[in-house]
């Protein structure tokens, strides 16, 4: 027998799609995509409680920092003093994306520019305020907020989509039962 929940299942599928997709446009159109990753592996989990369906979105934490921002204070860099580490898992990201996006060939080209991001971070947080030329909506943060908000109505059908499959999928079940009850009983109406 079919349940409504593998229905639903089914549907599931297209309403991660539909979510991912306004992500995507909305994290692209905001200038923070290089490799789409932060959106592109979002994990989707889903649990019924009772006749309820919940759905959970997990993604790299980058995603949730550009979502809410950095306040300068909070920036893990102090220009006026070494810590002695060695290396900063900071400046190495720094590091990565000066070679990725600026196409930093060397390795002291790159911790150059790393370090200057990380003077202009320290200085004015994140997002900082020369980082708003990239973006096309003129905003650099709440990318899922407003994803969310700007496409509300793609969202709503793909979820309508599975509440109309799982309870045409109930009906058919409870229509399939009476049937299979009256033909048990020996009535053929």
């Amino acid at each position: 027998m079919i349940e409504s929940k593998e229905i639903a299942n089914e549907k599931l599928e297209d309403l991660k799609k539909v979510i991912s997709k306004v992500l995507l446009d909305e994290f692209t159109a905001q200038g923070h995509t290089m490799t789409g990753k932060v959106v592109r592996d979002i994990e989707y989990q889903k649990e019924y409680k009772g006749n309820f369906l919940h759905i959970s979105g997990f993604m790299y934490p980058y995603g949730m920092i550009v979502q809410a921002g950095v306040t300068s204070d909070k920036i893990p860099y102090d220009p006026s003093r070494r810590s002695g580490a060695g290396t900063s898992k900071y400046i190495q990201a720094l590091m990565q994306y000066a070679k990725q996006r600026m196409g930093a060939r060397s390795e002291r080209s790159a911790k150059s520019i790393a370090f200057a991001i990380a003077r202009t971070h320290k200085k004015e947080g994140m997002p900082t305020k020369g980082s708003y030329k990239f973006s096309k909506t003129g905003k650099r943060k709440d990318w899922i907020i407003d994803a969310m908000e700007r496409k509300q109505d793609e969202i709503t059908q793909a979820v309508l989509a599975i509440a109309e499959q799982a309870v045409r999928v109930t009906f058919d079940l409870i229509i399939t039962k009476y049937q299979t009850k009256l033909k048990s009983d020996g009535t053929n109406n």
